[in-house]
């Protein structure tokens, strides 16, 4: 999913995205409430519009393709 995810980062410049490490940020998975890993999540001013748990890459490009705008927040992506 890491090559996927950074394909994905440069074919869509106009998204911020962000890869978090769980271990290292443990806050950022309470908050989220991530089960498992990886888990995406699309943030659109300031609230969770989507969440896809597990390694599916073609259900992310779906959801950034769909979602492709200039972002006030970033799309915050937990693994």
């Amino acid at each position: 999913m890491n090559y996927k995810f950074e394909e994905l980062a440069q074919t869509h410049p106009e998204v911020l995205f962000l890869y978090v490490d769980v271990d290292d940020v443990q806050s950022v998975s309470s908050k989220y409430g991530v089960k498992a890993m990886p888990t995406f999540f699309l943030i659109k001013n300031k609230e969770v519009v989507r969440k896809i748990v597990g390694a599916n890459p073609d259900e992310v490009k779906k959801l950034v393709d769909a979602s492709a705008e200039p972002f006030e927040t970033p799309q915050i992506v937990v693994e």
